[in-house]
């Protein structure tokens, strides 16, 4: 693992506030950590500024709290968690991210169609006007 993703996974294992961390990314596996981030699940709500507490670290960190549902799902789906001090928050993340990555999907699936299908009456009515 890289030594800055150590440093910060060290640092971040210590504060009362995170209930989980995950490690993701282009390379998260146990032997290289390049490109990779720390993903921190809260508790509850941070002060604001606590994540700049970190000291000597220089590894990306993302508060899952609050991300959109696509980085979350990606996050809890491909991602790797290497901390986990409160089991019942984190299973309930999971499942509010999955769903709400789910119901945004399928929305945007069906605007999709809607859209699909509105272009075809619009070109059948064109066509309709031209007459044969």
């Amino acid at each position: 693992m890289d030594e800055e993703i150590r440093k910060a996974l060290d640092a971040l294992r210590v504060r009362e506030e995170v209930a989980a961390l995950y490690l993701f990314g282009k390379k998260c596996d146990s032997s290289s950590a390049r490109r990779a981030a720390l993903g921190v699940l809260l508790s509850g709500s941070a002060r604001p500024g606590w994540l700049e507490d970190l000291e000597g670290s220089s590894a990306p960190v993302v508060v899952l709290n609050g991300a959109p549902a696509f980085l979350r799902n990606h996050v809890v789906r491909r991602g790797a968690l290497v901390f986990e001090r409160d089991t019942a928050r984190r299973v309930h993340f999971v499942e509010e991210s999955v769903n709400e990555y789910m119901d945004q999907k399928a929305c945007e699936e069906q605007s999709t169609g809607v859209e699909a299908a509105k272009s075809l009456l619009e070109r059948a009515l064109r066509d309709l006007k031209k007459g044969p």
